[in-house]
């Protein structure tokens, strides 16, 4: 009796066990269902969440780690922009390759921007959303 029971708990929790999947992986520019990390098509800027789970943050404001990388086009010096309600302000300035947390002021169409310094083209931008919490 006591074996059938153990068989039985271990039935109910091995499927459950062995059904973690390895993540989805992220194709660049697109996000998966469910992830909130976003990087940019030509790969030179993630921002993490770009996708605000308003679940986790009802009051709509995050604080978001960004990672660019910048070297592939020659630079050797590059700034992050953040804009939002129309006012772009410089928020960083690097070399070619830059890793830092903001505050806890982004928001959904907040725009964060990956500059070269030498001449100020935009080398890659993320413009976060907000997703709809549905609990």
């Amino acid at each position: 009796m006591m074996f059938r029971s153990a068989a039985l708990v271990l039935l109910m929790v091995l499927p459950a066990a062995c059904s973690r999947d390895a993540p989805p992986r992220l194709e660049p520019g697109v996000p998966v269902e469910g992830d909130l990390d976003v990087t940019s098509d030509n790969g030179m800027l993630t921002v993490a969440p770009a996708i605000i789970d308003l679940c986790a943050h009802p009051e709509g404001f995050v604080a978001a780690d960004v990672r660019s990388d910048a070297t592939s086009t020659g630079t050797e010096s590059s700034e992050i922009w953040l804009e939002s309600d129309g006012i772009r302000k410089l928020w960083s300035g690097s070399g070619a390759v830059f890793e830092g947390r903001t505050g806890v002021w982004l928001k959904d169409g907040s725009k964060v921007s990956l500059v070269d310094k030498r001449d100020g083209n935009e080398l890659a931008s993320i413009t976060l959303k907000a997703n709809t919490c549905t609990r």
